[in-house]
């Protein structure tokens, strides 16, 4: 019966390539006539070539089996969920800072690298939104009153793509897990809350990044229940006695298994940001230039004390 064929969700995702990269055209001529004369309620059985011909999914059927994509910055969630696979794979063997019982911690770099962007606004129809702008497009900004100035809409064209690259140390594993989109101006504080904000986030230990909620497919650690402190352990700036009872062997956050792990017996599994890298760009050297200096805040040296 017709309602019993279905299209393998690969060859769904191979065509659905080819228009991307070669357009509709391309796809339509690797397509081709299949199982012609058999109608739309016709029995489609695949008996030799001469029926089945070069015939592949209809556009429609494509759709259905879209891989998912976003376009706000930050971290995505399975792309860092992919690169604690990677490091958790044995052929990986990626060295750890600390393995206890309790914790193991692997030291990542992470890393930016830019690409400019051809400015425009284009509508996405698979979101049913326009991007192309630091924030989205809303009908209260094209009132009578409230037309923005052409002038003003230039400044938040995205006119670069910064992708995020998490690297172990040995460059045994790496891939990227974020983007920020950039307008053509940036200041070097913004660059250096960025590189914090991707730090951090990527610092989220593997559970809680499992069961983090996720917006448009990017987390933050803003959001997240992975709690690595403790009060008395940063006063004292050793382990405090209760901590040292449940197996905990440093008092930077960073280094700590999770708060979620003290009773439920299971290993914390981390990475931690030891290195930061940009390029020569002005606003990423004057971020990299402010770090050493806000090293000395307790709150850096606590929650990224490698930076």
């Amino acid at each position: 019966m017709a309602s019993d064929f279905s299209w393998d969700r690969d060859v769904c995702e191979i065509f659905y390539t080819v228009k991307y990269l070669g357009g509709s055209r391309t796809r339509n001529f690797v397509r081709g006539p299949g199982f012609v004369g058999t109608g739309r309620g016709g029995a489609k059985e695949f008996s030799t070539f001469s029926d089945f011909n070069l015939c592949g999914p209809s556009t429609n059927s494509s759709k259905r089996f879209n891989a998912g994509y976003t376009t706000d910055s930050g971290v995505i969630k399975p792309h860092l969920l992919s690169f604690y696979s990677f490091a958790s794979d044995s052929a990986a063997d990626l060295p750890a800072l600390i393995s206890t019982n309790k914790v193991k911690v692997i030291p990542v770099c992470e890393a930016i690298d830019g690409t400019a962007l051809k400015p425009c606004l284009e509508f996405d129809r698979r979101q049913k939104k326009v991007v192309g702008l630091l924030n989205p497009l809303e009908p209260r900004m094209f009132t009578s009153k409230t037309i923005p100035k052409p002038k003003e809409i230039k400044g938040k064209l995205i006119t670069s793509a910064e992708v995020i690259y998490a690297t172990a140390l040995d460059n045994r594993a790496s891939i990227p897990v974020g983007v920020w989109y950039r307008p053509k101006s940036v200041s070097g504080e913004e660059m250096l809350q960025s590189i914090q904000k991707s730090a951090k986030t990527i610092q989220t230990c593997q559970r809680c990044l499992k069961q983090q909620s996720a917006t448009n497919h990017t987390v933050s650690y803003e959001t997240s229940q992975c709690l690595r402190s403790c009060d008395d352990c940063l006063e004292l700036k050793s382990v405090c006695q209760t901590c040292r009872e449940k197996g905990y062997s440093s008092h930077i956050p960073s280094l700590r298994a999770c708060n979620n792990y003290r009773d439920g017996g299971v290993k914390c599994h981390k990475f931690l940001v030891m290195v930061a890298v940009t390029d020569c760009g002005e606003c990423n050297k004057k971020a990299l230039l402010t770090i050493p200096v806000q090293r000395m805040r307790p709150y850096l040296q606590n929650y990224l004390f490698s930076l």
